[in-house]
């Protein structure tokens, strides 16, 4: 028996895992980031484009420059999910799945090179936040997952045209998320430098992987210039480009010192000392030793310059310790072989010690996990059950008016119009913040088309909607003015452990001028 776990140890963790997601398989989404990207990939899939014309269907899509509203994120991701959103929206969510087992193979490969365990394996594998993340639609683990991948071909890998394969995961990744390539980065210093001196002493000197990574990745790069430059498919310029940045602060330094902390304290607590391991390698060994651990720090030196780092890094809470950890998983994912390395070399000392010592973490590795899923499961179950008894309460190229509904409305469950109070925009410090172009929301304005189509005014509560009086008078106005009746009135619940949030929702039916 124990011939067999030995001779089958990546087969029986990826035998746990996957029933484990198929128990606890998502239902729909759960934030607006995720809404961008699925209804892109509908869009995608389903109609050709990813740009919207009729501001009744632009939901939470900016206004581009062309008077038409898309996704103010990349469309790599949307473009890898279009396949699946093709078949069926419940399928878009298998892309992370797919990636992450994917990565946690190359992962295994890295190991065996390393001489460590397979069965270390599962420190990818369930890594609750990886396993967390893997089911939903976040990039910030696309990235990780790619990132694991191109690391096997960079340091592990020894087939003979990698370089394509590089190339085309590095392709996908700039049009996913661009700032991951900062990971790479010195993987081409000491290729570089050998090109340079080449030139200098009037000879080709560089490498058939090197070549041809940047060969495949050249045409992507031009394309991504091309696309940035003329905001097209969910342009990534903004108008918010300079806000993004500490230098406006009153004292941008004391910023600067600030998100480094806040990221290397998500470092330490998640796996404990891992920033330290990042620390003293930089320390110990030099970028052409370790091009992965340097591109690493980089990444996190770039973002203690972005303005936004401290909120979405800072940790105030376990809710906020798995909401945050996201962003700092691309850099888990380059620190994790050397950190599993270094693990083994510390449970071995235990001697007859190490494998229960090593089991001990698995287990608690696969019950953090499961627990997780099933937490991200009874979420994203909560909202399908929603957005199913809206649609079923509605009929097709109805209008709905609501607030903060639009990032959980999606045209896989039917054709519905809507129009906002307070979804085109953010919270901050408790006050509501316009931000997104081409979007009225006056009640004069939303007047006009409730004139033109049936209309429901939906109002929507829970801990994270935003609940403003200036809105809810504005949505009752409505009710009132056009003799709204009741038709829709129930409370949908994931509370599970103290954590989750219960969403209670109220649709009335507006009745005049031809209304239901």
């Amino acid at each position: 028996m124990m011939a067999f776990i030995r001779r089958h140890q990546l087969g029986l963790l990826f035998a746990l895992f996957i029933p484990l997601v198929a128990v606890f398989y998502p239902q729909y989404y759960l934030v607006s980031d995720e809404h961008h990207y699925a209804r892109t990939a509908h869009l995608l899939a389903q109609e050709h484009t990813t740009s919207i014309s009729d501001i009744l269907r632009s939901g939470i899509f900016h206004q581009s420059t062309d008077s038409k509203y898309s996704s103010k994120y990349p469309v790599g991701f949307p473009l890898l999910m279009a396949p699946f959103a093709w078949l069926s929206f419940e399928l878009i969510f298998l892309v992370n799945i797919l990636l992450h087992l994917l990565a946690a193979y190359c992962f295994s490969l890295i190991l065996s090179k390393r001489k460590v365990p397979i069965a270390y394996t599962a420190l990818y594998l369930f890594f609750p936040f990886f396993a967390y993340y893997s089911v939903s639609l976040f990039t910030d683990y696309t990235a990780a997952a790619l990132l694991m991948i191109l690391l096997y071909f960079f340091t592990t890998s020894r087939l003979k045209w990698r370089g394509i394969l590089i190339g085309l995961l590095l392709g996908m990744l700039l049009f996913i998320r661009p700032v991951a390539l900062l990971f790479v980065t010195f993987f081409y210093f000491k290729p570089a430098w050998g090109w340079i001196q080449g030139i200098i002493r009037k000879r080709w000197v560089m490498d058939r992987t090197t070549f041809f990574s940047l060969l495949v990745l050249a045409p992507f790069f031009l394309a991504f210039l091309f696309f940035s430059i003329s905001d097209v498919l969910g342009g990534y310029t903004s108008s918010d480009v300079n806000s993004l940045w500490v230098f406006d602060n009153p004292a941008p330094m004391w910023s600067v010192f600030l998100n480094f902390i806040y990221q290397a304290e998500v470092l330490m607590l998640i796996y404990p000392f891992m920033f330290l391991l990042l620390a003293f390698g930089i320390l110990k060994r030099k970028p052409k030793n370790a091009p992965h651990l340097y591109g690493a720090m980089l990444y996190v030196f770039f973002f203690s310059f972005v303005d936004y780092t401290t909120n979405v890094t800072k940790i105030v809470g376990l809710t906020s310790l798995v909401r945050h950890t996201r962003y700092v998983l691309p850099v888990i994912a380059f620190l994790l072989p050397d950190y599993a390395e270094q693990l083994h070399r510390l449970i071995s000392k235990l001697r007859r010690f190490s494998k229960p010592a090593l089991g001990a973490i698995l287990i608690c590795l696969v019950l953090s996990s499961a627990l997780l899923l099933f937490l991200h499961h009874g979420a994203t179950t909560r909202n399908r059950a929603l957005m199913e008894d809206i649609y079923a309460a509605t009929s097709e190229h109805d209008l709905i008016v609501g607030n903060t509904l639009a990032y959980l409305m999606h045209d896989a469950l039917g054709e519905r119009y809507y129009l906002g109070i307070d979804d085109y925009g953010d919270t901050v410090d408790g006050v509501f913040q316009p931000s997104l172009t081409g979007h009225n929301t006056s009640a004069e304005y939303i007047s006009s088309f409730v004139e033109q189509h049936p209309t429901s005014v939906v109002i929507l509560r829970g801990k994270y909607i935003n609940n403003f009086p200036e809105t809810n008078k504005q949505l009752h106005g409505l009710i009132s003015r056009y003799d709204g009746k009741l038709a829709l009135q129930n409370e949908y619940s994931c509370n599970c452990f103290g954590l989750g949030d219960t969403l209670s929702v109220e649709m009335y039916n507006l009745t005049m001028n031809g209304k239901k």
